[in-house]
C-alpha cells in the first residue's frame, strides 16, 4: 500500500504535466493523419515524428512513475533478511527433486504477487483508493468521447 500511495501521490503532482503531453500527443497523431489524407507525405513524417516523441516523453514518465510501486521492497525484503535468514520451507516429493526448499525471498514474492492482485481488485472499493482510481480512468473515459 505505500508504494500505492507513493505512486498516487507523484501521478497527482504530475498530473498537469501528463495531460499536457497526452494532448501534445493527440494533436501532433490529429495533424499527421490529415497531413496523410492530403498526401503531404513530408509534413506527416515530421509531425508523426513530434507525436512518437511525445509519446516516449508519456511512456518514460509513466516508467518513472511506476517505479514508486517498488521502492519499498528492498527494506521489506532487508527486514525478512534479518529475520528468517535461516528458514527454510521444504518442498513436496515432485517438486523436491528439482527444487528442495527454498526461503523467505521466494515466499516474498509469491505473497506480493498475491497481495498485488488482491489490492487491485480492492482499489476501487478502499476510501483513498477510490478517488485515485477514478482519477485514473477518467482520461482513458475522455478518449473515448
Amino acid at each position: 500500500m505505500l508504494g500505492e500511495l507513493t505512486l498516487s501521490i507523484a501521478l497527482k503532482i504530475n498530473r498537469s504535466h501528463l495531460r499536457g503531453i497526452e494532448r501534445e500527443m493527440t494533436s501532433h497523431h490529429d495533424l499527421s493523419i490529415k497531413a496523410l489524407q492530403e498526401g503531404d507525405k513530408e509534413a506527416y513524417k515530421l509531425i508523426n515524428k513530434s507525436a512518437n516523441d511525445a509519446f516516449g516523453r508519456y511512456f518514460f514518465n509513466m516508467i518513472a512513475s511506476s517505479a514508486a510501486l517498488l521502492w519499498p521492497i528492498p527494506f521489506a525484503l532487508s527486514w525478512m533478511q534479518s529475520r528468517f535468514s535461516e528458514v527454510r520451507f521444504d518442498f513436496a516429493y515432485p517438486l523436491s527433486i528439482i527444487w528442495p526448499s527454498t526461503g523467505y525471498f521466494t515466499t516474498f514474492i509469491l505473497c506480493y504477487v498475491l497481495a498485488r492482485i488482491l489490492f487491485k481488485n480492492a482499489r476501487p472499493h478502499l476510501p483513498y483508493f477510490r478517488g485515485v482510481h477514478k482519477e485514473l480512468h477518467l482520461p482513458q473515459a475522455g478518449q473515448a468521447e
